[in-house]
């Protein structure tokens, strides 16, 4: 039997499309690796382009990645956003929560095109839901839609 001081409690965020919290009892080991995993929110970038533009976005992939997405981040560089991943064509909802930059969010279709474009989103419009249809949903920073000429219908790559 483990003692006391080699359990810690690890709170996760679960969203889809409204907010769980599960509070789960784990070994330190474990709820060390736990909650490198939620901040990480895949750490590498990868290349993204639309059309012969290209960028460096990070990919949210799991659901607690996802929950936390770019919240809590003061910056983003131009050119860098994130890119979040879903699988299939589903109805996807995206709020400002827990954000302190403006963004751009493009939802992307299971073909990989641009559907619809919400730009210049501020943190100040929480709790207020964004949803649209798609498969995939990018985050720049506010502006660079626009700035990159970024339509809906164009193929996007990744």
């Amino acid at each position: 039997m483990l003692g006391l001081k080699t359990w810690v409690l690890a709170l996760l965020l679960l969203l889809t499309l409204s907010v769980s919290v599960v509070l789960v009892l784990l070994p330190a080991e474990e709820a060390h690796r736990v909650a490198t995993t939620i901040r990480s929110a895949s750490t590498e970038k990868h290349a993204l382009l639309v059309g012969a533009r290209r960028y460096a976005v990070q990919f949210a992939l799991t659901p607690e990645q996802q929950a936390l997405g770019l919240g809590g981040r003061t910056t983003l560089a131009a050119g860098e956003g994130m890119l979040f991943l879903y699988g299939r064509e589903q109805n996807l909802c995206f709020w400002m929560k827990g954000m302190r930059l403006s963004i751009d969010m493009i939802w992307i279709d299971s073909d990989k095109r641009v559907t619809h474009i919400e730009p210049e989103v501020s943190p100040l419009t929480y709790p207020n839901a964004y949803c649209h249809n798609g498969a995939y949903v990018l985050e720049f920073s506010a502006g660079q839609a626009a700035a990159r000429h970024l339509m809906p219908g164009q193929h996007v790559t990744f």
